[in-house]
């Protein structure tokens, strides 16, 4: 046989060497792959036994998590129905007349029917509710732990994300819920879902892809800023407020990570926001911090939809041009007015509310004087609603236009 040159012999001893390094040799495993880091914090999750018993997930698919926050911007149009709900101006306000009062701005909207009304309670997010930005760590958890009520520890290996801080450099803030999920895809990590869109977008396709579908929720420990919760706190620098998630008579938050457990109401909140709402509540209660040496309570619960928010993206729609094709069948449409429509897919897991309108003026008018489309004289040849309004619409404005 015929001899390997000298030159051939360092290339093989390298990757002899290659080999003996990724095999460990005789059999042992790659020194420094153990799972050998400390954890920077470790979190106490106490689960606190069902009030009512209910079907768990499959075994060995449950699991506990965090998601870190980012601020709610609500659709669209459910967010001038909240407008309207309140009773606040559905114009924009202009300068002080004479009077002393402000003078409105463009058309202000009709107030909403019960029909809508009962329209954006049953398809709109909660405005006031949390809205999912990056999920963090992940443990799994057995059913007897959640049907019996057990401790569990959820250790911390990487301080947040800075995209999930906000507020100004020597003062940052991040805030995360405690979430119990059922683990649908197997990737031990929360899988966030996004509300699809329906029909084309302005300069888009004629249809998105399909939108990623959440895993399932089974408890959270923050829903809204409407009901009593505890959430988990990130401070960077000086402790200051704001208007991301406010709080309501909180003491100053600790750097790193902590505990905030707030028990305001919905009038407590409202008192940031307008002069003449009653005073929020007092007590040493309503605000209360702790470290991560305290448990954080979390009490299981059957799958909601209104659960199942927290999972998912909010749509963000700010209204846009009406698709060409017809939508789906199994879409519900509701006419809002001769150019205006709201559209939904009552199967879809993550809710949203997409406003389509054929004259693109600002939300808060229904009408203007150099809008950024006009489909008046183009109306879709599927578009529902009343097209005797329409027509009206569209002479008056030729009448304007002859003058």
């Amino acid at each position: 046989m015929a001899l390997l040159r000298p030159a051939l012999l360092a290339p093989l001893s390298v990757i002899l060497l290659i080999t003996l390094l990724l095999t460990g040799g005789c059999g042992d495993t790659l020194k420094g792959s153990e799972e050998d880091l400390t954890p920077l914090a470790t979190l106490k999750v106490q689960l606190s036994a069902p009030t009512e018993p209910f079907e768990l997930p499959p075994e060995g698919s449950l699991r506990l998590s965090v998601i870190w926050v980012k601020p709610h911007t609500p659709d669209a149009w459910c967010s001038l129905a909240l407008t309207s709900a309140l009773g606040l101006p559905s114009a924009p306000q202009g300068p002080p007349s004479a009077s002393g009062e402000a003078e409105p701005m463009g058309e202000p909207r009709p107030p909403l029917t019960p029909e809508l009304t009962a329209l954006a309670l049953e398809r709109c997010r909660d405005p006031l509710g949390v809205a999912p930005s990056l999920v963090g760590p992940s443990v799994a958890v057995s059913s007897r732990q959640v049907r019996e009520g057990a401790p569990v520890e959820l250790p911390f290996m990487h301080l947040p994300s800075a995209e999930v801080l906000f507020g100004t450099p020597d003062s940052r803030v991040g805030y995360a819920t405690v979430v119990l999920f059922e683990d649908l895809n197997g990737d031990e990590a929360l899988t966030i879902g996004e509300a699809g869109r329906v029909g084309r977008r302005r300069g888009g396709p004629d249809r998105d892809q399909e939108p990623q579908e959440p895993d399932r929720l089974y408890g959270a420990s923050w829903l809204s800023l409407a009901e009593p919760h505890t959430r988990l706190v990130y401070q960077e620098g000086r402790s200051a407020e704001g208007f991301f998630y406010p709080t309501i008579a909180c003491p100053e938050r600790p750097q790193g990570l902590s505990l905030l457990e707030s028990n305001a109401m919905l009038s407590d909140l409202l008192s940031l926001f307008s002069p003449e709402a009653p005073p929020p509540s007092e007590g040493s209660d309503i605000c209360v911090l702790s470290t991560l040496s305290a448990p954080l309570s979390l009490t299981p619960q059957p799958a909601s939809p209104r659960l199942q928010e927290l999972a998912c993206e909010p749509l963000e729609d700010e209204g846009e041009e009406p698709p060409e094709r017809e939508p789906d069948e199994g879409l519900e449409m509701t006419c809002l007015s001769a150019t205006e429509l709201v559209a939904v897919d009552p199967e879809a897991v993550c809710k949203g509310v997409a406003l389509w309108r054929l004259v693109g003026c600002p939300l808060n008018e229904v009408s203007c004087e150099a809008p950024e489309w006009d489909m008046r004289t183009n109306v879709p040849t599927w578009w529902p609603c009343d097209q005797e309004g329409l027509e009206g619409l569209e002479s008056s404005e030729e009448e304007v236009s002859d003058e």
